[in-house]
């Protein structure tokens, strides 16, 4: 490596297999080798991250250059990193040092990345932060834990899930930053999970990880990133490597607002708790993410569900006709064949629609259009040409007559 770092930027990604690289064919195209360019550093050694089975012992204070995993698919870490490099030289700014690692266990539930779990997800991150600042220390330069980033749910708990989340967040995060010795915490974000069969247990995770967002976002803690069900699978468990681009460029846009801006950030989900109807018209307000300038729908990339992903389900649970789906600014109007006879339910991304080979079978197609370049496009990669925030998954009451509100 050339020259002196002064500030070094780190970034852990943890979670279950889509936390890091995925076994078996992963569907192409892969990125081998990162630009000479980038100051993207991982562990001596660890190429993608460990699998909660290394020991501390083999965490070398010592670093190099970051590259993926040849053979597997490549890393959420990596292609976070990745991204953030080539958006901001696409901006005229430089990254600076960014130090990635991974630590992440497949099929593993939320508990066991906690201390003393089944596997080694949460003691190898602590032995990949201090090996970090060892390193760098070495070198002279700082080293600081800047944000992690969860990528975890298909593994349950399927009851009580949100809960456990904001445990986790206001427990365990703490120990990373002991780790890293800072006396302040890291920026947290998190997905939220989907699945190749959308099982319904995987559909209360995603609604139990919205409704915990919107109470981490409130107090600053913790911020959800956004959904996964835009991403194609290249098997029922694991994202194809396009799919992880796509993942990466838009966290990295997270990661921007948060780290460089030192701002705040939400997805696209509604602004409130509840939506209104009147007659047969159903109206959602849509808060917007920093720096998206407006709703659209999807008609070039997610394979087609009914009602543009949403669902209505009226006071006796049976479903209602969607005659259509419009939006008019920055609220979706839905209009139903015919008028119910009370409130009911509306719900977004969650059933199971028709069913697609290797997409997700709860998807829909609201996004919000940031007209960001996509740098993985831009590198000639089949994606689509700008960054998308698609809508999360959400289901809430639908009141008569009343105006939405918190």
């Amino acid at each position: 490596m050339d020259g002196r770092l002064l500030s070094v930027e780190g970034g852990l990604t943890i979670g279950q297999s889509n936390a890091g690289f995925a076994f078996g064919a992963p569907g192409g195209p892969l990125i081998s080798q990162l630009p000479s360019k980038s100051q993207l550093l991982m562990l001596e050694g660890k190429a993608g991250g460990s699998q909660g089975q290394e020991e501390p012992e083999t965490f070398l204070a010592a670093v190099e250059p970051y590259r993926e995993p040849l053979g597997f698919g490549q890393t959420p870490a990596g292609m976070l990193g990745l991204a953030a490099d080539l958006l901001a030289a696409a901006a005229g700014d430089e990254l600076g040092v960014l130090a990635l690692h991974s630590s992440f266990r497949g099929d593993c539930a939320l508990g066991a990345l906690m201390p003393g779990g089944p596997y080694n997800v949460h003691e190898n991150a602590v032995a990949a932060i201090k090996a970090f600042k060892s390193a760098f220390a070495a070198m002279g330069d700082a080293y600081e834990l800047k944000w992690i980033d969860i990528i975890q749910g298909e593994g349950g708990p399927f009851i009580d899930y949100g809960a456990l989340l904001k445990h986790y967040i206001e427990n365990i995060i703490p120990l990373f930053s002991a780790a890293a010795d800072q006396e302040y915490l890291p920026k947290v974000i998190f997905s939220q999970i989907n699945s190749f069969t959308n099982a319904v247990q995987v559909n209360n995770v995603a609604l139990e990880q919205y409704e915990a967002a919107r109470v981490l976002l409130d107090d600053g803690s913790a911020f959800l990133a956004g959904p996964m069900y835009h991403l194609p699978f290249h098997d029922p468990g694991h994202l194809t490597d396009a799919a992880r681009m796509m993942h990466g460029e838009m966290r990295a846009l997270v990661r921007h607002y948060l780290i460089d801006l030192n701002e705040s950030w939400n997805p696209l989900w509604p602004d409130g708790s509840a939506v209104a109807l009147e007659g047969r018209l159903i109206r959602v307000p849509m808060r917007l993410p920093p720096g998206a300038s407006h709703l659209c729908f999807d008609d070039d990339w997610i394979p087609a569900v009914p009602g543009k992903g949403f669902l209505f389900q009226d006071a006796s649970g049976a479903q209602c006709i969607i005659e259509n789906v419009r939006l008019d600014d920055h609220v979706v109007s839905i209009l139903l064949e015919s008028p119910p006879a009370a409130g009911g339910t509306l719900s977004y991304a969650t059933f199971n629609g028709p069913g697609v080979e290797w997409w997700a079978s709860g998807r829909g197609h609201l996004f919000a259009e940031t007209g960001i370049p996509s740098p993985f496009a831009a590198l000639s990669f089949d994606v689509p040409r700008t960054i998308r925030h698609y809508c999360v998954t959400f289901s809430l009451p639908v009141v008569p007559g009343q105006e939405a509100g918190d």
